[in-house]
């Protein structure tokens, strides 16, 4: 045994109780609150920002990044140009409105004709059903029925004179 060395094993851990592995693992896996908090106080603080001074930001935006524009909703980028045209746009609109009144009436007689389908539809599936039942009650009364060579009908047999008849006889 001189000639042997004894190498230690560096796979044998030290035994720790379950209440220490656990801890270990939360120690290492639990962020540090300061970033979170400044994220978060970030995140506040900007929200609060836009809604305070919302058309100032999105001008700063469609100012410093036009390339954004398309984010921000319609009637920021759109503002004056409809300022603008608002009676070229009334001249335009007033077709349309009088066109409204059509149109609801159109979509009414629509409804109208569909409640009407609709129960032509189920009136189509209840008759549908009966003329199934119809159809297997008489396939069960078909099949009940022998077919014509089958039926076998008993021949009178002859009857033997009784003592009587043979006595007046």
């Amino acid at each position: 045994m001189a000639g042997t060395r004894r190498v230690p094993s560096l796979l044998k851990l030290p035994e720790r109780s379950v209440r220490e592995r656990k801890a270990i693992y939360w120690q290492a896996n639990i962020p540090h609150p300061s970033p979170l908090f400044l994220r978060g106080s970030i995140g506040v603080g900007t929200t609060l920002a836009w809604q305070s001074y919302r058309k100032e930001a999105k001008e700063v935006v469609t100012t410093w990044v036009p390339s954004l524009g398309w984010l921000l909703p319609v009637s920021a980028t759109m503002t004056s140009a409809s300022t603008e045209t608002s009676p070229e746009l009334g001249q335009q609109l007033k077709p349309i409105a009088l066109d409204l009144p059509l149109i609801r009436r159109s979509v009414e007689q629509l409804a109208a004709d569909l409640k009407d389908l609709a129960a032509k539809q189920e009136q189509i599936a209840h008759d549908t059903a009966t003329l199934q039942a119809v159809e297997r009650d008489l396939r069960q009364n078909i099949s009940s029925v022998p077919p014509p060579g089958a039926v076998q009908i008993p021949r009178p047999k002859p009857t033997q004179p009784s003592a009587q008849s043979l006595a007046t006889h």
